[in-house]
């Protein structure tokens, strides 16, 4: 940095953390870098939050290093510190819990200070900014308990919000501990949604010995496909950006048609993976919306896969009839007590049916239309015009450097997002290989001159 700046991150989950030890590594001696998170659990958001060691990294270690330009720089940490979390000698296509990960983000920004010697330019603030005014000496942020901040740039790394809905029968947010508590091993439960969060749940469940019925409920049906064992051969192909959502659906189709006998369609939706950004930012919101509204949920089933550890515990649960896999909608849903009546009908018009549960959770991911409802800060910001939500309610709008777009259509020299709520502009921004390029690229803008 040519001049003093200070600039403020808000969130300590994976996004927040990062950009924070990207910004670190580029502070000068005179600089200020906040990280604000109410949790003071660095490092770990929702994603990494869990303690569970069955719930597991759906992208190999391989591809897991905070740094684009250093590639094995978890598989190396892994080589250093697996051992104390009682992980055999990683190899590069396998996969750890989440939680080991969680601590590895953590370790990043410990090295930094420390180990780099950029403590002086840290300040960690365990508090909820819950408001940020914009004037002409920069930003004022304004913590819940009650102090206030100046800094010249403040950056959003809010993640995926999670409600604080409390319940019994039904449970909002599945990521609280009470989303399975108080359960008994013979209860019947329901998870809306058949994704990996509902993957995750049941998989702790199941290791738990719970031998009631759990169902999973979604409008399609489908489950999250399985990653193969060992490392794949990505096959160099260019796909046709500009072409529509059908046009290129045809073209994936092709290209997995033309694959040699010891080939496999994963190949070609992970030899997608440098391309899908820019696919969407070719795409019309027209285009966006199409593909939202028929082929995401397919598109979604294959690219966010499974290890393959977990495949095989949910497949050997569907083939003894514990979890069972239903496509249609909801009807009704009746709790009454201790229990939930749900009426769903099945798609294609197969009939209606009803479960009995004891327990619903719902697994259909945190809510992204932040018009509908949000966190103190982010609706502020709205009411403020400070943000909107873009077009297709996804996030927040944002531009290519991820400046925060305001109700006017201008985007903030002040404000920026990194991460799952600029999804709407990037859609491939909720995993640690695209985020990582984001917060690199986003240091590298706030510190430039």
């Amino acid at each position: 940095m040519t001049t003093t700046r200070s600039i403020a991150v808000i969130g300590a989950g994976f996004s927040g953390t990062l950009l924070a030890v990207q910004l670190l590594r580029r502070a000068g001696p005179a600089d200020r870098i906040y990280l604000f998170d109410a949790s003071a659990r660095i490092g770990r958001g929702l994603a990494y939050s869990t303690g569970d060691s069955l719930h597991l990294l759906n992208v190999r270690v391989s591809n897991m290093s905070a740094f684009p330009d250093e590639p094995d720089h978890f598989l190396d940490w892994l080589h250093v510190n697996g051992a104390r979390h009682g992980l055999p000698v990683p190899e590069p296509f396998s996969f750890v819990p989440r939680k080991v990960f969680g601590d590895y983000v953590g370790s990043l920004l410990r090295e930094t200070l420390w180990g780099e010697g950029k403590a002086r330019n840290f300040f960690l603030l365990n508090d909820e900014v819950v408001s940020i005014q914009d004037d002409s000496q920069g930003l004022r942020l304004v913590v819940d308990g009650g102090r206030s901040f100046r800094v010249d740039v403040a950056v959003l790394a809010t993640g995926n919000e999670a409600e604080n809905l409390r319940g019994s029968v039904y449970q909002r947010n599945p990521w609280s501990p009470a989303a399975l508590a108080g359960l008994e091993p013979d209860d019947a439960v329901l998870f809306i949604g058949s994704g990996l969060t509902m993957v995750d749940l049941a998989t702790t469940l199941i290791e738990r010995g719970h031998n009631g019925p759990l169902h999973a409920l979604s409008r399609r049906g489908l489950l999250p496909q399985a990653h193969l064992p060992g490392a794949l051969a990505y096959p160099h192909l260019v796909p046709p950006v500009g072409a529509s959502p059908l046009a290129l659906l045809g073209w994936l189709r092709s290209e997995i048609g033309t694959l040699p006998a010891n080939g496999n369609w994963r190949d070609v939706v992970d030899a997608l993976r440098p391309y899908t950004q820019q696919i969407w930012l070719g795409w019309t919101t027209a285009q966006r919306a199409q593909f939202l509204r028929h082929l995401r949920p397919y598109w979604e089933v294959r690219r966010h896969r499974m290890a393959p550890r977990i495949a095989k515990i949910l497949s050997e649960a569907r083939s003894r009839g514990q979890l069972r896999v239903h496509a249609g909608r909801i009807l009704d849903m009746k709790i009454d007590g201790s229990a939930a009546r749900v009426s769903f009908m099945a798609r294609g018009g197969r009939g209606m049916h009803n479960l009995t549960v004891a327990r619903i959770v719902d697994c259909t991911g945190p809510r992204t239309n932040y018009e509908a409802g949000a966190g103190r800060l982010l609706r502020g910001l709205m009411i403020a015009g400070l943000a909107r939500p873009d077009p297709l309610r996804l996030g927040l709008d944002v531009d290519l450097n991820s400046a925060v777009i305001g109700r006017k259509g201008k985007a903030s020299g002040k404000l920026f997002a990194v991460g799952p709520v600029t999804r709407g502009t990037f859609w491939e921004i909720i995993a640690v290989p695209d985020i990582r390029v984001q917060c690199a690229d986003l240091a590298r803008y706030l510190t430039r001159g």
